[in-house]
């Protein structure tokens, strides 16, 4: 083989090592892994709304066990208020699947697009976070209820002042370890199921503000 032959060679190399995108085709990579992160977005919305329905279904099951034996006064509240917040969260999740698979993003303007999905996905999550806060506060105050009641009726007990006083800061207590708790299961769901590939969505946005 000649120099020559060899130089060339080390040339051709150097090109494809070094290629230099179009504005235009590095806005069709973006494209795709925007289409590849949606994707991900849209498989986790399913998987939250079949998660919700199974739950949804596991409290009405509970309602028409109670209601047969005679529901307490405070099932009658709370219950139809878990219904009620768990019927809205899957309205936002059909309507955020909708948005994410409105248009495809082949045929629209990309960073319009993405800027709209980013502040729908964040608008989203703060929705999520304070329902899910309300629903954990809700199911803790029916078990505590539903505690106190059994104490109450099965050992016949009247509880003092004192009782009163340590029962409220245990309760609050809880609430605090509870708000952390949630705190973190929250942040670490989101980001599991939606969070990351938004940030990804984020990025590739930038990086089209720069091309």
């Amino acid at each position: 083989m000649e120099l020559s032959d060899l130089k060339q060679i080390w040339r051709n190399e150097q090109d494809t090592l070094y290629k230099v995108y179009s504005s235009e085709e590095i806005k069709h990579m973006l494209r795709q892994k925007s289409e590849q992160s949606l994707h991900k977005i849209n498989r986790g919305i399913l998987f939250d709304t079949f998660l919700l329905i199974i739950t949804l279904v596991i409290i009405m099951g509970y309602i028409l066990v109670y209601h047969c034996e005679g529901i307490s006064v405070t099932m009658k509240y709370l219950a139809p208020a878990c219904l009620s917040i768990g019927a809205y969260t899957t309205y936002l999740y059909i309507k955020l699947y909708r948005t994410l698979n409105k248009v495809p993003l082949a045929t629209v303007n990309l960073r319009k697009t993405l800027q709209h999905i980013t502040a729908q996905l964040d608008q989203f999550f703060s929705y999520y976070t304070v329902l899910t806060y309300i629903l954990m506060y809700v199911g803790f105050a029916q078990g505590t209820i539903w505690g106190v009641n059994y104490v109450i009726n099965t050992h016949e007990w009247s509880p003092s002042w004192g009782d009163v006083g340590l029962f409220a800061l245990v309760t609050g207590f809880m609430c605090i370890i509870l708000f952390f708790a949630c705190r973190w299961m929250i942040k670490w769901y989101l980001n599991k199921l939606y969070g990351r590939y938004n940030e990804q969505l984020k990025a590739y946005l930038a990086q089209i503000d720069m091309v």
